[in-house]
């Protein structure tokens, strides 16, 4: 007998059936063929039903991937999800077009429409703040926010249906807070440090901070940059730091029989193994997949009109020791990454040679497997069948070679 469970720092699934029954044992092993080796062995196939047990919620950080997101959308089936962009331009390394009067600076972003959370034809309005702590994108992570001047507003933009845009920034604050350090010289620097280590400790970037809710954008930072132009030249410089706050308010339970899963560790989930209930030799094991089913029906239902979620392609399975989580999840060793198919609507994870290894070797006490989505600064999410009950139930499918001589 099998229960859902609620431990320290996990979020219980209550959602699902107050008592599960997990199978003890397996579907009942079923002969593929025989006389297929000289042994006399015959491939069969078992099926093993998983639960998961439990939900983790974890703030992980979010800085410096490849996208940082920004907007707000109120998802039926997921919550309302608001996500603020924070970023710091670099200082440039030649010299600045400031000196030369009537000189620019704007914000470049641009982004993929196909990876956009929310109504992709309505417009999404953003109000750009400066920042008055210190951050570090190594350091920050996704549900810490960040103090901003909300009475120094340096740009307001809105985004609709295009890809890219151009933000010119406040005078004042470029003057202010980055154009004395980009045409500094040593001796503008006093003698506690660099021109880069003062810009550093001294300036703290800019805050993009959502103003309607009608989708969430990642932006993309490979193409993200500030611009200083004149009327003859200009200079792109990157950002030097970037990250994002995200939060998540009135998340509905998920259907029953479902778990609801999210990138960035903001949501993970768990599930243990009992090999003793699987009647298989682990060196004779050809293949072993395990299997998550999508809840695709109530993912499309909850949609309307233009609104899509970005499906994820990958899901990780990582095998570890639930101690040291969140931080074993992060730099990724996982034993499988999962592929989705929209054949079944599944996120499919090989796991052959791990488990040859498990049937041998045993599986260790102390370690569960957890399955996350990718940590790239987009928003995903996505809402898997959890429960031996329903009608996707996940599962591992293993076949292997049973030896029939006497």
């Amino acid at each position: 007998m099998g229960s859902i469970s609620k431990k320290a720092g996990s979020l219980s699934l209550t959602v699902l059936c107050s008592a599960l029954i997990l199978l003890a044992g397996c579907d009942s092993p079923g002969s593929v063929g025989s006389g297929l080796t000289d042994s006399g062995a015959e491939v069969q196939v078992v099926k093993d039903t998983i639960t998961v047990t439990e939900i983790h919620q974890f703030n992980s950080f979010s800085g410096n991937y490849r996208a940082i997101s920004a907007g707000q959308f109120n998802d039926p089936l997921f919550g309302e999800i608001s996500a603020t962009s924070f970023l710091k331009p670099s200082l440039p390394s030649a010299d600045t077009l400031f000196a030369q009067g009537g000189a620019l600076m704007k914000l470049r972003l641009l982004y993929s429409t196909s990876m956009v959370y929310g109504d992709t034809l309505s417009s999404q309005t953003f109000d750009i703040f400066p920042i008055t702590e210190y951050w570090r994108a190594n350091a920050h992570k996704i549900g810490d926010n960040l103090q901003i001047n909300e009475n120094k507003k340096v740009a307001s933009f809105t985004l609709g249906e295009v890809d890219s845009l151009e933000i010119i920034l406040d005078e004042q604050w470029v003057n202010q807070h980055y154009r004395p350090y980009a045409e500094a010289d040593s001796s503008a620097i006093d003698f506690n440090g660099s021109i880069d280590s003062t810009y550093k400790n001294q300036e703290y970037g800019l805050a993009m901070v959502p103003v309607n809710s009608n989708k969430v954008i990642p932006f993309d930072m490979s193409s993200t940059s500030f611009v200083i132009e004149n009327a003859e030249d200009t200079l792109v410089v990157p950002p030097n730091q970037w990250a994002y706050h995200r939060s998540r308010k009135n998340q509905p339970a998920p259907p029953s029989g479902t778990a609801t899963i999210h990138n960035m560790l903001e949501q993970a989930l768990s599930f243990s193994l009992d090999l003793e209930a699987i009647d298989v030799s682990g060196p004779n094991i050809s293949r072993a997949e395990l299997i998550f089913y999508q809840d695709q029906s109530a993912l499309e239902q909850s949609l309307t009109g233009a609104e899509q979620r970005p499906q994820p392609q990958v899901a990780y399975l990582h095998y570890i020791d639930p101690a040291e989580t969140p931080d074993n999840l992060l730099p990724g060793n996982p034993v499988s990454q999962g592929t989705f198919s929209t054949e079944d609507n599944a996120f499919h994870f090989e796991l052959t040679q791990f488990m040859q290894r498990s049937f041998v070797n045993g599986l260790a006490e102390e370690k569960d497997f957890y399955i996350t989505l990718p940590n790239n600064g987009s928003v995903q999410s996505s809402l898997l069948f959890a429960d031996p009950a329903s009608i996707h139930p996940p599962e591992l499918i293993i076949t292997y070679l049973k030896n029939t001589n006497s």
